[in-house]
C-alpha cells in the first residue's frame, strides 16, 4: 500500500511555510533551521559559490566577503542584475545550460575552471545539481560547506513529505557523491515541505 501524499500535516506545513516567506521577503528560499544556522556560521571573510541565485545572493552578499553567483535563466539574469547592482561583492554570471552534450554546457565548463579549494560555501540550488556538487565539492576549502536544497528529491532520508516519498533511486552519480562524501558531517533540515542538507567538508 502505497502511503498518504496530501496528508493534513503535510498540508498545515504548506500553510506555515507560505507564511514564513510571506513574513520574511527577504530570506533565502531555504529551510528556516538552515538560515538561522547561516546567520552565525557565515564569516564576513568567507568567498560563497552559488548556483542558482535569487533572494540568497542579496542575503548572503551582506554577510560575506564574495558571492560568485551563477544563473541559467536570462529573464531571471536580467531581472536580479538590477536588484544585485548594489552589491559590490557580487560576480554574477550568466551560463546557458545549451551545448551539445550536458557536460559541455557553460553552466557546468564555469564551473570546471574555478580553481581548487577556492570557496569556502557552496550553495547548490540551481540546475544540474549532481553534476555541480560531484565538481563542485573539490572547489571547497578544508572545512568547507556543501548546501544542497530540495535535497529530499535526491537522496535517501527518512523524511515523510511528498517528494521524499516519490524520489526515484539515486542516479549512479548520486550514488558516488555519496560515497565521496561518507565522512562528511550532515545535517538534514526540514520544513515539512522541502529539506535543505548541509554537508561539512573535512578539515
Amino acid at each position: 500500500m502505497k502511503p498518504a501524499i496530501w496528508t493534513a500535516p503535510y498540508l498545515f506545513n504548506r500553510v506555515r511555510l507560505a507564511w514564513f516567506e510571506y513574513r520574511n521577503p527577504n530570506l533565502p528560499w531555504l529551510t528556516a533551521d538552515a538560515i538561522r544556522f547561516l546567520e552565525s556560521w557565515i564569516k564576513s571573510n568567507d568567498r560563497v559559490l552559488e548556483f542558482g541565485s535569487g533572494r540568497s545572493t542579496a542575503w548572503l552578499a551582506s554577510r560575506c566577503q564574495l558571492v560568485t553567483s551563477v544563473e541559467h535563466d536570462p529573464a531571471w539574469f536580467d531581472s536580479m542584475s538590477n536588484k544585485l547592482s548594489v552589491f559590490e561583492n557580487v560576480d554574477y554570471q550568466f551560463a546557458t545550460l545549451r551545448s551539445p552534450t550536458e557536460l559541455e554546457s557553460p553552466y557546468l565548463k564555469l564551473l570546471m575552471d574555478i580553481p581548487e579549494q577556492s570557496y569556502d560555501v557552496l550553495l547548490n540550488d540551481g540546475r544540474l545539481r549532481c553534476q555541480v556538487a560531484c565538481k563542485g565539492i573539490s572547489k571547497l576549502r578544508p572545512g568547507g560547506l556543501h548546501i544542497l536544497d530540495n535535497a529530499e528529491r535526491y537522496l535517501p532520508n527518512d523524511l515523510k513529505i511528498p517528494a521524499s516519498i516519490r524520489r526515484a533511486e539515486p542516479t549512479a552519480d548520486w550514488v558516488r557523491l555519496i560515497a565521496e562524501t561518507r565522512d562528511w558531517r550532515q545535517v538534514w533540515t526540514s520544513n515539512g515541505v522541502t529539506a535543505t542538507l548541509l554537508m561539512f567538508k573535512p578539515c
